[in-house]
């Protein structure tokens, strides 16, 4: 009888488990790009979610360019901690403020299909997820 209700709480905690979803945290910004003419990037997004494998927190990288309807998406691994978090081995770096937003940072490109996202600081907020 202890070997079933052992079993049963078992099998519970375990679809619990895989029913849980991982707690996602998203840092966007929006531009408007009559305002900034030279300015090619009209939305831009990163996501980071518990990590798999060996990484502190996996990645999602969506951005919008000038003249696209679409959104394109990247993803990849990040290091580090809740402070500062280097991305797609080293291309991109991460640092929270607080809860708020937070600044990222791309050294040499980020590539999705065709298009290409550099530079920054880019200042992002905080969104709901």
């Amino acid at each position: 009888m202890k070997r079933v209700i052992l079993a049963t709480i078992a099998a519970s905690l375990l679809t619990t488990a895989a029913h849980t979803e991982p707690k996602k945290i998203c840092y966007g910004q929006s531009y408007d790009l009559a305002q900034h003419p030279e300015q090619n990037v009209a939305r831009l997004e990163i996501c980071l979610m518990p990590a798999s494998g060996n990484y502190a927190r996996d990645f999602e990288l969506s951005f919008q360019v000038r003249g696209r309807e679409q959104q394109l998406h990247t993803t990849g691994s990040c290091q580090g901690d809740r402070r500062y978090l280097q991305c797609a081995d080293g291309s991109i770096d991460l640092f929270p403020n607080g809860t708020s937003g937070a600044t990222m940072v791309i050294h040499g490109f980020a590539h999705v299909s065709d298009a290409y996202l550099s530079g920054g600081p880019f200042e992002l907020e905080r969104t709901q997820q």
